[in-house]
């Protein structure tokens, strides 16, 4: 009958640490594993890593193995005691057979992007957006996203804000977003800026751009007067241009229609400020705009201009007579594997240097660059791509 008894608590307890609540994990966390989320090329974005969180069972003092673990918040109460989150499976591993240890394992997503990606993709990843097909793609572009991402950095300052990206002006496919500090909205989303000239005319503004993000409407008033983010701003160019405003989207799927650039716009350069906001737009290229550049900040000073123009050399590859113009220089080699690689690069003394496993993620140098100025060339892969 003790026994009997001795089991019951025993399975109470087990049960009350299943359900423990985990205390402040900075990272979204799932039982099963993640999606496998791409970009636009299909290298993966985010994949899953295993995690295990300590329990202790028992009242009696900790074990020393256990000890440096330990802090006098979390022994307060009674057991079950969660001792340490985030442990790695070796790490795991090490406290397995210590008695009175139990260890729930739980998955994290690990973005092998980096930092450009993490700061877009975790609140997807929180509000479950990312979770609608095993895998998924998107419409980011790796070089463009990271190119975003150096150019803001370079700007921060305490107290400002400033946000950037890239869009398609015929399919609202956004290929790079970036909002820095990440503790501070991104004021592409929510900063509302005012709208005059032909523009206003518009019946986008105060409507939601499509954008799979937490955005502010607007305001649009029957008298003309008109308030709005720059995403909407760029919906109304696309109808100028257009003739219809498509969805402005992370999550890649099929487009509605092709722009066939029937409309005209007056300027293809647009700057807005107001004491310490600013808020800069440009079409690219000029002649039949395909992209639309934005830069918008807060108590930040920096001169946009230059530093969209930079934006527009990894743009390249992406216009109709981008591949061929890259066609005559060095040439791209991203997503292929390395012997792909290599049968692609021309039989001559060429230094070749490669790090890592998979398939190609990143190059040096860049798809275009000229073969006289070429003596070497040196190739990052990943093994999630």
């Amino acid at each position: 009958m003790r026994g009997g008894i001795f089991l019951f608590l025993l399975g109470m307890i087990l049960v009350g640490v299943l359900w423990h609540p985990p205390l402040g994990s900075s990272s979204p966390e799932r039982s099963g594993p993640f999606p496998e989320v791409r970009d636009r090329e299909g290298r993966v974005l985010v994949r899953t890593e295993r995690r295990f969180r300590l329990y202790y069972l028992e009242k009696s003092p900790l074990p020393p193995a256990l000890r440096r673990l330990a802090s006098p918040e979390r022994l307060r109460g009674a057991p079950p005691y969660l001792l340490a989150e985030d442990l790695s499976p070796r790490q795991a591993a090490s406290y397995r057979r210590i008695s009175g240890v139990l260890l729930e394992e739980y998955r994290v997503p690990y973005f092998t992007g980096g930092r450009p990606f993490e700061i877009l993709l975790q609140p997807l990843l929180r509000r479950g957006v990312l979770f609608r097909t095993p895998i998924l793609r998107l419409t980011l572009a790796w070089e463009v996203q990271e190119r975003l991402y150096r150019s803001l950095r370079r700007f921060e300052s305490p107290g400002g804000r400033v946000g950037a990206a890239v869009i398609d002006l015929a399919t609202g496919e956004v290929y790079g977003l970036v909002g820095l500090p990440v503790s501070s909205p991104n004021p592409l989303l929510r900063e509302l800026y005012p709208v005059k000239g032909d523009l206003a005319r518009e019946d986008v503004f105060g409507l939601k751009t499509g954008i799979e993000l937490p955005e502010a409407p607007g305001i649009y008033w029957p008298s003309g007067q008109i308030l709005a983010t720059p995403l909407q701003v760029v919906r109304a160019l696309s109808r100028r241009l257009c003739g219809w405003a498509p969805e402005i989207h992370l999550i890649k799927h099929p487009p509605r229609a092709l722009c066939a650039f029937r409309g005209k716009i007056k300027s293809g350069e647009y700057i807005y400020k107001n004491k310490r906001s600013w808020f800069y737009l440009r079409l690219w290229p000029e002649k039949k705009p395909r992209f639309a550049l934005l830069l918008a900040g807060e108590g930040v000073r920096l001169r946009p201009a230059p530093v969209v123009r930079s934006w527009t050399e990894v743009l390249w590859r992406w216009l109709p007579e981008g591949p061929r113009a890259l066609g005559k220089g060095f040439p791209d080699l991203r997503g292929l594997t390395l012997r792909a690689a290599l049968e692609r690069l021309p039989r001559q003394k060429l230094t070749v240097e490669f790090q890592g496993v998979g398939r190609v993620i990143r190059q040096w140098p860049r798809p275009g660059t000229p073969w006289d100025k070429v003596k070497e060339c040196k190739l990052y892969l990943g093994d999630a791509t």
